[in-house]
């Protein structure tokens, strides 16, 4: 209405008067998209059937008929609905019409822009006008029963090379004709038909319209029926997340963020600020007791893989009188940030901290050791990674046997894929023609690990990792990480224990130089500077105290990075 709009649009002036980047979500409530201009023709569908000439399942007064198709228990009427699914949280009145938009139909998101950036246009709100950077879509949570589109058997014969409709039994659970392989064949080719029409007409299309409007697209690309490798690419900064405490998807003593996907793919593409939702939080976590030391260990073990750009959630603007506390918040949800937290004064304190850190660790590029095409490698989190349609004409072999991603001329001293490739067949004609690739990689001299045992397989090339603790701490108690600009090197080494260690690490320089000057020890915490140790290759001895963390920094030229003032 427009009541919000004119909040958007003093946002937005705000925005350009005092030089910030603004962003806000592509639709109502958070997740994901629509709006109550998406009817049910428009909106997500789902493949429903019944025996005989019964009338399957109908929502919202929406059905189509797709065929009748005879299975082993007899013949069935196949068709398909609507999900009902909405944005949410929806706007008040429209809790059952502000419907969620077909993911997998390029028509049904086209509407859905056209309203979001006319909306923009409408309220006098263009990139020509700075003050709006850039749209975010959420973390996906429209639900996975959204599996048809009114042009899914066109698409899938295009893609595929077969008519689906009699294999539609197997969609429901039951069995065909054709017998057990066939039948299995088809449920991973469906699911690679789904994936990619999402892929292609939701987040490919997001970014290519907000781009040509002059807006970047941002992306939480995970948690939903598609392949997150693949939506990663669509998008100019990804996004994962990582909650208050211990993050339900980490080992117990990994206390970090959800980097495998977002991280690697991004980087594989050239882009190196990797974004995050941060401290996000479950109702009973934070009843507005929570500060900064409950929460410096988390933060600095998802700085180590690889985050360095944080959305903090939340910390809500307040716009009632000052004696009304604690004020405006995202309900039970999130940790509270804010000028009404009883710690906001001295805590200013760790708001510098998180800007002097994330200051560094956007500067250069991460050192990284290897190139997965779609894989995931427990425990080693200084890699990148390709999806499969990236991979399969985007990377070269080079002449001193290394792997090279074209668009960014990056090469890697080894080539890693999913481990699971060696108990099971290819899935798809698509996975066949990438493990057709990496076979013809190996030929040409690339060294391919296909075990899942990267760090093995590194060491037996001579490859050793940029930052190894060698004694003191485990592993899982100080993590570090190594980023490269032009000639300068730099350390983020945290210990995530509540007592001091003192640690003997190894520093390894690039592409197997030495160092040439005396390291700095940079501390974040208080912007302090001082002389560090050397950094033979045997190693050196460090002392960090309780959940501190410093920069090691390896500079001939100190005017590179910027001070932490």
């Amino acid at each position: 209405n427009e009541a919000w709009w004119e909040m958007v649009r003093f946002a937005v002036s705000e925005s350009r008067r005092l030089g910030l980047d603004l962003g806000i979500h592509n639709c109502a409530g958070y997740s994901c998209s629509g709006g109550d201009w998406i009817k049910p023709e428009n909106a997500m569908k789902k493949l429903v059937w019944a025996k005989g000439d019964v009338q399957p399942e109908t929502r919202l007064g929406f059905y189509r008929d797709i065929a009748k198709v005879e299975t082993t228990n007899g013949v069935y009427r196949f068709g398909y609905t609507c999900t009902g699914k909405c944005c949410h949280p929806p706007p008040p009145g429209q809790e059952e019409t502000c419907l969620e938009a077909d993911k997998m139909s390029r028509r049904a998101v086209a509407l859905h822009l056209d309203n979001v950036l006319g909306g923009f246009a409408a309220h006098g709100i263009t990139a020509s006008s700075p003050g709006l950077k850039f749209v975010l879509m959420d973390s996906y949570e429209a639900g996975w029963d959204g599996n048809w589109t009114d042009d899914m058997v066109e698409e899938f014969k295009r893609r595929r090379g077969y008519d689906p409709v009699p294999f539609l039994p197997v969609l429901a659970g039951m069995s065909t004709k054709f017998g057990e392989g066939p039948d299995v064949g088809f449920r991973e080719d469906f699911w690679l038909t789904r994936s990619e029409l999402q892929h292609e007409y939701h987040y490919r299309q997001f970014k290519e319209r907000l781009n040509a409007a002059g807006f970047e697209f941002h992306l939480e690309p995970y948690s939903g029926p598609f392949d997150s490798y693949e939506a990663a690419r669509w998008c100019d900064l990804a996004m994962n997340e990582f909650w208050e405490g211990t993050p339900f998807w980490e080992k117990s003593a990994c206390r970090g963020g959800r980097d495998w996907i977002v991280g690697p793919v991004s980087r594989a593409f050239g882009r190196e600020i990797i974004g995050a939702e941060a401290f996000t939080g479950y109702p009973l976590d934070d009843p507005f007791a929570l500060a900064p030391r409950h929460l410096k260990a988390g933060l600095d073990s998802s700085y180590c893989r690889g985050l360095n750009r944080l959305s903090l959630h939340h910390w809500c603007h307040q716009p009632l009188d000052a004696r009304w506390k604690p004020g405006f918040s995202m309900g039970p949800w999130g940790t509270h940030f804010g000028e009404n937290a009883t710690w906001f004064e001295p805590g200013k304190a760790f708001y510098r901290y998180m800007q002097r850190v994330q200051a560094l660790l956007q500067q250069g590029r991460l050192r990284t050791d290897a190139l997965g095409v779609r894989t995931e490698v427990d425990g080693h989190f200084a890699m990148d990674a390709l999806p499969y349609s990236a991979f399969l004409d985007g990377v070269e072999a080079t002449a001193d046997g290394k792997v090279r991603v074209k668009a960014t001329g990056k090469t890697y001293p080894i080539l890693t894929t999913d481990p699971v490739w060696l108990k099971w067949g290819p899935k798809h004609l698509l996975e066949k023609q990438v493990r057709a690739k990496v076979d013809e990689l190996e030929k040409s001299g690339v060294p391919v690990c296909r075990d899942g045992k990267l760090d093995a397989a590194l060491a037996k090339i001579g490859v050793k990792p940029a930052f190894e603790i060698l004694e003191g701490a485990s592993g899982e108690e100080v993590l570090g990480l190594a980023r490269q600009l032009g000639d300068t090197s730099f350390f983020f080494v945290a210990n995530l224990t509540k007592s001091p260690r003192r640690i003997k690490a190894a520093f390894r320089p690039p592409e197997g130089n030495r160092w040439r000057a005396a390291s700095q020890l940079w501390f974040p915490e208080t912007g302090r500077k001082c002389r560090g140790p050397g950094a033979e290759d045997a190693g050196c001895w460090l002392t960090l105290n309780a959940e501190e963390s410093v920069f090691v920094v390896f500079a001939d030229r100190a005017g590179e990075l910027p001070r932490p003032e």
